[in-house]
């Protein structure tokens, strides 16, 4: 014979069940969120470096685009800046020489030295390219906006602490509809 029995429904495992369930729903959104910052952040960036080069008329402005390869047209449109100022620069060799190696060792840690090595490494690499992408932005801001420091200033503070990551590619998404300034 079958015999019935009455689960013990406990409250307190049904509480801890239901905050075990909002808490990774609430992770799940805070991933989402990041998710689609990160992905704005890479479209204004793209779209405001494809502008400063089209505006430069500096070649194969579509690099902009490419994930690994858009480091180059940061330091491209430093470089050219500086050119007209017949300064000359090469920021866009060492930004994307940067660039790779620390995707290299990101994606390679193994192939360091010693693996103890490889996290040095690579924040010295990540620290190398945020100096020099701050510098290049911060000539980029005023030759575009040169009455306005508050871009330069959240660019700075947003890309040393991306709590919002795409700040730093809208202000200079901004500054690449204006026209630059002798």
């Amino acid at each position: 014979m079958y015999t019935t029995s009455v689960v013990d429904l406990n409250p307190t495992a049904l509480a801890g069940l239901g905050l075990g369930i909002g808490f990774a729903s609430f992770i799940f959104i805070v991933i989402i969120a990041m998710f689609v910052m990160a992905i704005l952040a890479y479209i204004f960036h793209s779209i405001a470096f494809y502008r400063f080069m089209k505006n430069r008329n500096i070649e194969n402005a579509f690099l902009a685009w490419i994930p690994v390869v858009r480091a180059y047209t940061v330091g491209k449109v430093y470089d050219d800046i500086n050119e007209k100022q017949d300064k000359k620069t090469n920021f866009g060799v060492i930004l994307l020489t940067l660039n790779c190696a620390h995707w290299f060792f990101m994606l390679f840690p193994k192939i360091d030295v010693l693996a103890s090595v490889s996290g040095v490494t690579l924040w010295g690499l990540y620290l190398a390219m945020l100096v020099l992408n701050l510098i290049c932005f911060n000539l980029i801001f005023q030759k575009y906006v040169p009455s306005n420091s508050s871009y330069f200033i959240l660019t700075i503070i947003f890309s040393i602490i991306p709590i919002v990551p795409f700040i730093p590619g809208l202000c200079l998404l901004k500054a690449s509809n204006n026209q630059p300034v002798s």
